[in-house]
């Protein structure tokens, strides 16, 4: 019998107080394989990249906690592993030495299946991001940074990774953040790695639960949420996640899901409250309702493209009052500074979520 654990987003500025209580303590000491998304390198002499958007890195102590906990196989291609250059993601891969880490490093190394094995089960890791900073579009030897998902290679290296494990994980980071379902087209696309081999989906990214769907027999998570991030947000959910267990033997593989809480105090725990309970169900309903699905999609595109709208008028040093006040005072103030920021305007075509956002927006604008 084999035992993974996935859980979602970590990053830390004070690791030495991160915990987990009894219940947590022993779901991932029962575990043989507990996975997280590192968020963010860890503190280095490297030089912040040029980006839109913040550039975190976290406590150099985070990944000796992480491994205290029971954590051995870490998720490094998301949208921060880059943000202080090769010298960040390096010394934060080479704090993991001694760990399976996926998605990121040189080109090859960034897009190869990382393989564990036991009882005679190959158990196969594949991590990839949406378009950030920092990603790599093939795999190369002369390349750094982390997996894109939507590279051509993906559908190649899926398949090429199935055919030598028993039970192939993929696990993206994507998506637009906090908020309760996924874009059309990230289902569509996390559907076709289900085709080209995948036996299970698990993503992240929103910082904040999504709902799951069966495809082809084949669990889908959208997004498992924060397993702790530094401070309690403002932003629903913020602090609660889900961690998906697998259970795998010689005749069956269980699926079963457990709902996370972290607290200020970094208290990492099982939640067992009726409200997340419910939550996660109607995040489950949205999936497979329809009407209620394409209601949320076309709100959450209204809502979104405002702070859209302000990345794309930033880039060309644009204005608009019709956006929300404050950001029409940050953009006045840069166009009297003449301060165009084009990263701004490159992150809202380049980056899929966004860029599929806007053309859903316009289009539902201009029937």
């Amino acid at each position: 019998m084999i035992k993974i654990l996935i859980c979602g987003d970590f990053r830390a500025m004070n690791a030495s107080k991160v915990s987990a209580d009894d219940r947590f303590q022993e779901l991932l000491s029962n575990s043989d394989y507990v996975v997280c998304n590192f968020e963010a390198p860890i503190s280095s002499n490297g030089i912040a990249i040029k980006k839109s958007g913040p550039a975190l890195d976290q406590d150099i102590n985070s990944p000796e906690i992480l491994k205290r906990l029971g954590f051995n196989v870490f998720l490094m291609a998301n949208n921060h592993i880059m943000d202080y250059g090769v010298e960040g993601c390096k010394k934060t891969l080479d704090a993991f030495d001694d760990c399976v880490c996926v998605g990121a490093g040189k080109g090859n190394d960034a897009f190869k299946v990382k393989i564990v094995e036991k009882e005679g089960k190959r158990i196969g890791f594949l991590s990839f991001v949406q378009h950030e900073f920092g990603v790599i579009e093939a795999p190369s030897e002369d390349s750094f940074g982390a997996a894109w998902i939507n590279s051509y290679y993906t559908e190649d290296i899926i398949k090429e990774a199935k055919e030598n494990v028993d039970f192939l994980l993929v696990l993206p980071h994507a998506g637009v953040e906090h908020t309760e379902a996924p874009l059309p087209e990230w289902r569509h696309c996390y559907k076709k790695l289900i085709d080209w081999g995948a036996d299970i989906v698990i993503a992240s990214h929103p910082h904040c639960p999504q709902g799951r769907e069966l495809y082809k027999g084949k669990y889908i998570y959208y997004s498992l949420g924060n397993l702790y991030f530094d401070g309690l947000s403002g932003y629903k959910m913020w602090d609660r996640s889900l961690a998906v267990s697998i259970t795998i033997d010689d005749l069956t593989t269980k699926i079963d899901t457990q709902q996370i809480v972290f607290n200020i105090d970094g208290m990492i725990s099982i939640d067992e409250s009726v409200e997340q309970k419910d939550y996660i169900a109607y995040l489950n309903k949205l999936l497979v309702d329809a009407e209620l699905y394409n209601n949320y999609i076309k709100s959450l595109c209204q809502e979104n493209f405002k702070g859209i709208k302000y990345g794309l008028l930033r880039g060309l040093c644009g204005f608009s009052w019709h956006i929300r006040s404050y950001y029409a005072m940050r953009l006045l103030f840069l166009m009297i500074i003449k301060n165009r920021d084009e990263m701004y305007l490159l992150n809202s075509y380049q980056n899929e979520s966004h860029r599929w956002l806007i053309e859903r927006y316009l289009r539902n604008n201009n029937k």
